[in-house]
């Protein structure tokens, strides 16, 4: 029974947890204080209180290290864990259950990820804060009002994430609930249309008052120097702000207007979705990111790899800032991930260490990219500008800053994949799980210095991360095109789509890419244009966890997962080329259609049976 209590909705996270020497949004808890120290009635400038509010930041998920090394992408056709031995592939081969459910954990999992239990974590911690902030005798009461704003606008993000992975879930409002609280055991879902509502009625009450930015003038990276790291100036950056708070409505409602909820039919389980279908749904979604554009004042960085290096830019609205000083994992992303013949020498590594190589990406993913002049690789072998014997060339230069392919630099070296190469040989048997299964590792989130030699946390070097974008622009940007040319087939019966501002949109993110031309044909066709915006998520936001999501909300899981997943098997040839062969099979994932929602902890539904598990499980 203890377990059973313990699982319940996060409600007996320890009620008088508070967190000192947290100078950051990300420090951990260090010791255990008692409510009255956090809520003191001396502390006239709301330090204690204020770090409870920073503790409840550190929840916000990053998505470079969901489960032991792995980002979420090696649970779609974009990639797969290198290690064999690796838990996620129980997942891959026989998909979830209600005690496997690798991708909502973190590299720790008792302060960071999506799971029912941690969420409702968080919202309780939200819920106490606002309980208890005003028994603080703030000397400035602005910004008390600012972290109780932010408090119930982290809480809506948290409910968001709640019903984007089960659907419908109990909405608590500001109950705190005892151990002892008799309700616990009679909580029940709340329909998916209620939850949308709460969730947009808090952004509506909080969004106009909370921190402000600077001007973009201010804001965006001060330089274009290649693998610079010049920021900004915005010194409100680490909080919650008015356009990433809708630009998360945005998203939510995206979710909301696509297939796989609006319209569901199931009138007798509405926490599933909308039962009815209403394709004006789309128009919401486009309404606020259109709103979002007018302001004019965010853009793309022109140096599309800042992103993953700098916390201050002009493109991110809202940003998750790391733990380890300014960085969210330290060194350990570049040495988990680089290939496996390269030798991290960075500050943590002491003499050195090979890397461990540990995401494979698919042929699959590399294939979605297209060439640099913006067609397929379809389109270019038609007219033998795809030459698939040397298949990199002149490719959109999103390949290279998110995959590591066959004679790319890194680490003042060349990555050499082929059979027995350093970066694919299986030399030492021990390390078969370095060893790319595909052909390829990953390099999204690296910064693009292929002349540095380490992953110094201190200096900042390549294998940096240093932030989380939890929106930013060019997802405003996708987002807006996909809704508004859903909306025009859908509500309107256009075939035809001629919104000027649908195709300024995809283009400013093309442009960026670096593809030339990077414009885009009018009055192309709805399905034309609903695959391009598609594809363009896919490259654009590979391994920010975005197609783990889209796949389900499009609901085209199972097109995509009927079909095997593939890597490149490349030869050396006695005269010194390479040879590249496409017929390699890695993977066949499973998939069932209860997969479009995840499972509630079995230990939940146990405590309270009047928690409806999700259909399948």
């Amino acid at each position: 029974m203890k377990r059973y209590i313990h699982n319940l909705i996060g409600v007996l996270a320890v009620f008088g947890v508070f967190f000192s020497s947290c100078e950051d949004m990300e420090n951990e808890p260090l010791e255990i204080q008692s409510d009255i120290y956090v809520w003191d009635e001396d502390d006239y400038t709301g330090d204690n209180a204020r770090q409870w509010l920073n503790f409840i930041y550190s929840f916000i998920p990053a998505g470079m290290d969901r489960f032991n090394g792995q980002p979420m992408e090696v649970l779609t056709d974009d990639a797969i864990p290198t290690d064999r031995a690796n838990a996620n592939w129980s997942v891959i081969n026989s998909g979830y259950s209600t005690t496997n459910m690798f991708p909502l954990e973190h590299r720790k999992a008792d302060t960071y990820g999506e799971s029912w239990a941690l969420l409702y974590k968080a919202i309780r911690y939200c819920n106490i804060f606002l309980q208890n902030y005003e028994k603080v005798p703030w000397s400035d009461w602005e910004e008390a009002s600012y972290h109780a704003n932010e408090a119930r606008a982290l809480r809506a993000y948290f409910y968001w994430l709640l019903v984007r992975t089960y659907g419908g879930v109990p909405l608590i409002y500001d109950k705190v609930f005892t151990m002892d609280s008799p309700e616990l055991r009679t909580l029940q879902r709340n329909s998916f249309a209620e939850c949308v509502q709460y969730i947009k009625d808090e952004i509506d009450a909080v969004k106009d008052n909370l921190r402000l930015y600077s001007d973009i003038g201010e804001r965006k990276s001060p330089d274009e120097k290649k693998n610079s790291f010049a920021e900004g100036i915005d010194s409100n950056w680490k909080h919650v702000r008015k356009w990433g708070l809708l630009g998360l409505e945005a998203r939510m409602l995206l979710y909301a207007a696509s297939p796989l909820v609006n319209g569901t039919g199931n009138a007798a389980e509405p926490w599933l979705g909308y039962p009815e279908n209403d394709p004006n749904r789309w128009k919401e979604a486009a309404d606020i990111c259109r709103t979002i554009i007018n302001t004019n004042q965010f853009i793309l960085e022109k140096d599309r790899t800042r992103l993953s290096r700098t916390t201050i830019n002009g493109e991110v609205l809202w940003m998750k800032k790391g733990q380890d000083g300014n960085a969210l994992y330290g060194d350990n992303w570049g040495y988990k991930n680089s290939p496996m013949g390269s030798m991290d020498m960075g500050t943590w590594a002491g003499s050195g260490r090979p890397c461990l190589g540990q995401t494979s990406p698919t042929q699959e993913l590399v294939d979605a990219f297209p060439m640099k002049n913006g067609k397929s690789i379809d389109e270019a072998k038609e007219n033998g500008e795809y030459n698939p014997q040397d298949p990199y060339k002149n490719r959109d230069p999103r390949l290279t800053q998110t995959v590591f392919y066959h004679n790319s630099r890194w680490l003042k070296a060349t990555v050499d994949i082929s059979e027995g190469g350093k970066d694919n040989n299986s030399i030492n048997p021990a390390r078969e799980g370095n060893r790319t299964k595909t052909g390829y590792y990953l390099k999204r989130h690296l910064a693009e210095n292929e002349e540095d030699t380490q992953f110094g946390k201190t200096n900042f070097h390549s294998g940096i991360v240093s932030s989380w974008p939890v929106v930013r622009y060019a997802d405003i940007l996708l987002m807006y095109a996909e809704a508004q040319t859903e909306y025009l087939n859908k509500a309107q019966g256009a075939s035809i789509i001629n919104d000027e501002l649908v195709y300024k949109s995809i283009e400013m993110v093309r442009q960026r890419a670096g593809l030339n031309p990077y414009t885009l044909k009018r009055g192309m066709s709805y399905d034309q244009l609903i695959k391009l915006i598609r594809n363009e998520r896919r490259c654009e936001f590979a391994f920010e966890e975005s197609r783990f999501w889209d796949i389900r909300r499009w609901k085209i899981a199972n097109d995509v997962y009927s079909k095997p997943l593939h890597g490149v098997k490349i030869t050396k040839k006695e005269d010194g080329t390479f040879h590249y062969d496409y017929n390699m099979e890695v993977a066949k994932p499973y998939w069932d259609d209860r997969m479009y929602r995840l499972p509630i902890d079995h230990n939940e539904v146990l405590f309270n049976p009047n928690i409806v598990q999700n259909p399948g499980y």
